[in-house]
């Protein structure tokens, strides 16, 4: 089974009405990334386990509501900027290719423009920033301060077709995408891991697979924990990736 399942032209769409406002949502499950069309025509891609949600006036308001990770091919409308909502930040554009990935349990929102202009503000300051193509912006949601450098767009930007690239990353890096990817929980057993710098395309290979490509080339050991159900039979525990430095663990021999 491919790490990724394609949800090809086929969305999940929930409708739900709170009040007098109807919401649409469309969710991309675990392993899973999904292509989706708005109203207006504006398209993209959702990430595993990402949602967007938008009002049934969306017509007049071009607006979403992101939590996860999203693609976005924006429609051209210069009297309707389009508005992605994420946990804590607002990006907005008017016609433009960009990537959000702003997780609710995670304390980082990434911006990565492809192509157009994107302004960035957040719920703490009135100040707005200009993101220029082929620039990342960084929002720390707990400090409330950001960073900006020039990147390879290909490597944010992969995953909609299924790739997951690393240049030159930090083990940090490894961690986060490679859990959001395989819907894993990955853990650092200590803290040795200041040389460790990836540099790797994955396309077809499962988690096992990768993991042992990793302890080839890096300088660490894995150690995977499956998952299981909780007593109660309703929650079910995410399977655990346990990697710890070779080095450190000769220390202690």
């Amino acid at each position: 089974i491919l790490p990724l399942l394609l949800y090809t032209g086929i969305n999940l769409y929930r409708s739900s009405i709170k009040g007098d406002i109807n919401w649409v949502e469309i969710k991309a499950p675990a392993w899973t990334r999904a292509h989706f069309t708005l109203p207006d025509g504006t398209n993209g891609w959702l990430n595993s386990n990402s949602s967007i949600r938008y009002k049934g006036d969306y017509n007049y308001a071009r607006e979403v509501m992101l939590n996860g990770e999203a693609y976005f091919d924006v429609k051209t409308d210069q009297k309707r900027p389009f508005v992605v909502n994420t946990s804590g930040a607002i990006v907005t554009a008017v016609g433009t290719r960009f990537n959000v990935a702003s997780y609710e349990e995670e304390n980082e929102v990434e911006v990565v423009l492809e192509e157009g202009k994107l302004l960035f503000s957040n719920d703490k300051k009135g100040e707005i920033l200009t993101i220029a193509p082929n620039e990342r912006l960084l929002y720390n949601k707990t400090q409330d301060t950001y960073s900006t450098d020039t990147v390879q767009i290909e490597k944010h930007t992969s995953w909609t077709e299924g790739k997951l690239i690393f240049r030159n990353d930090p083990i940090d890096v490894i961690v986060r995408r490679l859990g959001r990817w395989y819907n894993v929980d990955v853990e650092l057993v200590n803290n040795n891991f200041k040389e460790i710098m990836l540099r790797a395309t994955f396309e077809d290979e499962n988690l096992e697979e990768v993991l042992f490509y990793l302890e080839k080339t890096l300088d660490i050991e894995c150690k995977i924990i499956e998952g299981n159900m909780m007593e109660n039979g309703d929650v079910y525990v995410k399977k655990k990736v346990l990697i710890s430095s070779k080095q450190e663990n000769n220390n202690h021999l």
